[in-house]
This record gives structure tokens, C-alpha cells and sequence, in this order.
């Protein structure tokens, strides 16, 4: 390990900077006439570091506790880290001293993730964690992720994990052994994410084999838990019907074979509007959405090519653009009435059946719709209000001491004037949020 620390000037070791010095090879907290080191930690080998009660404990809670009681360390001044190396606590002293330390490989990453976790310094932990991240490869991925597991490395573990998904199948080309050895609950959590790298749906129906194929007499119990999150769907045809529905696991359980008919049926009905489960995003093909007025336009990068989206239904007009929202598009349309106010609805596009699909309703009799809105690019509410019906649709005026009416002409209602004419009137606002899991809206 390479360290970063120590000033020349001997007087400012005995306070902590934040600065970078720089040291030859292991830091060592000094005596200063004003702070004299009054505590000695003894590491493995026998050796022995001096450093100063007050900075230790200010630094860490560990220190802070064990420094300032009436422990046997208290009295003696003396702490016993003998499970640590001397480079490994030189690291940790220059850190808690400076502030900070400069780490290069990867085993001393994780041997100052060991000593910040037992000493709790979360910084040092974190600072030795993003290290680790750098170091992420194929190789060392699932070793890693245990190690963030086990340490508490909640930055590190993320980390890992999204390389994990990002690169999965280099990871189990590389790491075959390790993703085989692992438990069914790590195995499904793997092949349940929508982040999951695979080149097709069918790697996941395969790696499932590979797994049970490992220890088959023990492991078939768990086949069927793990092939229901297999996206059949999304499956080509020939695999479903030619290595799917002949595989023994398959055909000697009765909801396993289900799920393969109910799959292959709804294939061949060609019905997409039932496509409720998404494919992995990684199997998505990136487009761009144009609202081209009448007719609404999809260009494929990858392709190159453009082609026009499903008919809007026929009794509505567009009224804004699509908006993504967790992977689907989304868009308000409005009533094809000449009643004001025209009612609004909310469709999604299935991209299978090249349609807009309708969402359930969310206007009553006493709420209207008045905005969707989403939020952090996967959560979708709508802003309804009480109507303002009778103020909306005549423009009440006084003339000679009487009321009278006139209908309010259709620009009168989406300009100024309308507004005005609710006076001082309060509208009740409700908010829902939308629920693609169960395809419902849910006030909030």
C-alpha cells in the first residue's frame, strides 16, 4: 500500500488535516511538546503504534468507548489490535491523522474495510469501498458482493450489484462455478430483475437447468419457484414448444406445464394487450417517440427506420405528448365531444399489438382530470378537482338588477375569461397514483 501523509513540520501531527501529505511508507503518529501520544496500539507481529487518547476517540466510536471507561485499556493505555497488520493500522492511523489515504490495490481495500468496520469508521469504509468499485471485473464480482454483504458496505454492495446485472452473462461465462454454487434464494433474485443482461429470455430458462443440473436430486424442488419468473412471452416459439414443453421438469409438473400452455396460447392468439410482464431491458429496443400531429412516429436508431404507432381510438383526439414512465409510454387523450368540459383519459401504447390502450377511468361524476405528472421516471399521478360545472359552462352577468345567462363559446372556456368567471371559488384537488402491477389507479 501506498500512502499519502506527514509533513515535515513534526507539530502538526498531533491535529487532524485534511490536506494530502506525503510520507515514505508507514505513518506514525509523533510526540509534540503540547500533545504527547498517551496510547499504544499493539498489532499483529508484536508491533506497536503510539497515538494520541483524544484524536482516536474523536475519531471513532470504537475508540471513544473503549478509551473513556473503566476498562483494563483505560487504565493501561494499551489496545490489543494483534488481528491486524502493521501496514493495515499505519493506513487507518494516516486516515484518522490526515483525513485521508491513498490505496492501490485491492487487497488492502478490503483488509481497511475489515478495520474501519471493527474500529466504525464509515468514512474510511466508504473511501475504501469506492476503490473496490474501480476494481470491478468479471472475475471478482461475486467474491466481492459477499464481501460488501458481509461488511455492510451499503454503497459497495449497490455497486456491485448493478455490475453484476449489467454484465451477467460475462460474469457466469467467467464465474460459472461460483453463480452455480450459490443458493436458489440468490439464484432467483438474479433472474427476477428487469436488469438482468441476457442476449435472450431463453439464457434464463438455461442457466435455471444448469443450476438444478448441479445437485438434481436435491435442487428439482426449487425448479418450479424459479421458472415462473422465465418470461415466457418473450420466449421464440420453437424453443417454447421444441426444448421447453419436452424438458422433464416441465412436463412432470402440472403448473410449470400450465404456464408453457397459458404462454404458448396467448403467443398464438397473438392477444399483446395481455403483455402485462415487460421484457428485460436489456432486451428493449431504444426508440424515439415523435408527435407529428395526426400521426405519431417511431425512429429506430439501431435500425435506422421509422415506422407510425397504433391509431389513437376513434371517439378521442390527442391531447399532449407521450410521456415514458418505467418503461412504457403514456399519453392523455381527450373526449371527441362538443360538450365542455371534455373528458380526458389516459392511454399506454403496447408495442406487440402496435395499439393505445386505454387505462381504467379515473373521472366521477364529482372529479375531472385535470393534469398527469410523473415522477422520478417511473412513478405516474393525476391531479384531479371537484368541477366547477355550472361556472364553466355559463357566463353569468347582471343586468338591471337581475341575472341572465349566455353559453360560454368554446374559446371562452380555455382562456382567461373562464377563469375569471369562477371568481373567488376554491377548487378540491385529488391526487392518485397509477399502479401497473394491478393496472388501477390509487388515491393518495
Amino acid at each position: 500500500m501506498a500512502a499519502e501523509g506527514q509533513s515535515a513540520d513534526s507539530s502538526e501531527q498531533g491535529t487532524p488535516s485534511r490536506r494530502k501529505e506525503s510520507i515514505s511508507e508507514v505513518f506514525i503518529p509523533k510526540d509534540t511538546i503540547d500533545q504527547p501520544c498517551d496510547v499504544v496500539l499493539l498489532v499483529k507481529d508484536g508491533k506497536e503504534f503510539k497515538a494520541h487518547r483524544r484524536i482516536l476517540s474523536e475519531a471513532s466510536p470504537f475508540f471513544e468507548k473503549l478509551l473513556n471507561s473503566d476498562m483494563k485499556e483505560t487504565q493501561e493505555g494499551v489496545v490489543k489490535l494483534e488481528m491486524f497488520t502493521e501496514s493495515v493500522i499505519a493506513a487507518t492511523l494516516q486516515f484518522i491523522y490526515i483525513g485521508d489515504v491513498h490505496i492501490l490495490a485491492e487487497d488492502n481495500a478490503r483488509d481497511l474495510i475489515v478495520v474501519a468496520d471493527y474500529l466504525i469508521l464509515d468514512k474510511l469504509k466508504l473511501l475504501a469501498g469506492g476503490v473496490l468499485v474501480q476494481t470491478l471485473n468479471a472475475s471478482n464480482c461475486i467474491s466481492t458482493y459477499y464481501f460488501a454483504e458481509r461488511y455492510q458496505c451499503e454503497d459497495l454492495l449497490s455497486n456491485t450489484k448493478k455490475f453484476f446485472l449489467a454484465n451477467f452473462t460475462s460474469v457466469y461465462v467467467t464465474s460459472r462455478e461460483e453463480v452455480l454454487n450459490m443458493s436458489s434464494r440468490e439464484v432467483e433474485m438474479w433472474i427476477s430483475s428487469d436488469e438482468i443482461d441476457v442476449s435472450a429470455e431463453e439464457d434464463v430458462f438455461k442457466i435455471i437447468l444448469a443450476w438444478i443440473d448441479r445437485d438434481r436430486s436435491r435442487r428439482k424442488r426449487y425448479f418450479v419457484e424459479l421458472f415462473r419468473h422465465v418470461r415466457l412471452v418473450y420466449v421464440s416459439h420453437d424453443f417454447l414448444r421444441h426444448d421447453i414443453l419436452t424438458e422433464e421438469l416441465v412436463k412432470d409438473n402440472d403448473s410449470a406445464l400450465t404456464l408453457v400452455k397459458d404462454a404458448i396460447n396467448l403467443v398464438d392468439s397473438q392477444n399483446y394487450d395481455s403483455f402485462f410482464v415487460p421484457p428485460r431491458k436489456s432486451l428493449e429496443t431504444p426508440v424515439l417517440v415523435i408527435n407529428g400531429g395526426e400521426n405519431i412516429l417511431c425512429y429506430f436508431p439501431r435500425e435506422n427506420g421509422w415506422c407510425k404507432l397504433g391509431e389513437i381510438p376513434a371517439e378521442f383526439i390527442m391531447h399532449g405528448k407521450f410521456v415514458p414512465c418505467d418503461g412504457q409510454l403514456y399519453s392523455t387523450i381527450q373526449e371527441a365531444s362538443y360538450y365542455i368540459p371534455r373528458s380526458l383519459k389516459q392511454v399506454t401504447y403496447n408495442p406487440y399489438s402496435n395499439k393505445c390502450v386505454r387505462l381504467p377511468s379515473l373521472e366521477e361524476p364529482w372529479r375531472y382530470l385535470r393534469r398527469i405528472f410523473v415522477r422520478n421516471g417511473d412513478e405516474m399521478y393525476a391531479l384531479m378537482s371537484e368541477p366547477c360545472v355550472m361556472d364553466h359552462l355559463l357566463n353569468w352577468r347582471i343586468r338591471d338588477g337581475r341575472r341572465t345567462s349566455r353559453r360560454v363559446s368554446r374559446v371562452d372556456f380555455s382562456g382567461r375569461e373562464t377563469e375569471q368567471k369562477c371568481g373567488s371559488r376554491k377548487h378540491t384537488s385529488f391526487l392518485a397514483k397509477y399502479k401497473p402491477e394491478t393496472n388501477s389507479w390509487e388515491e393518495v
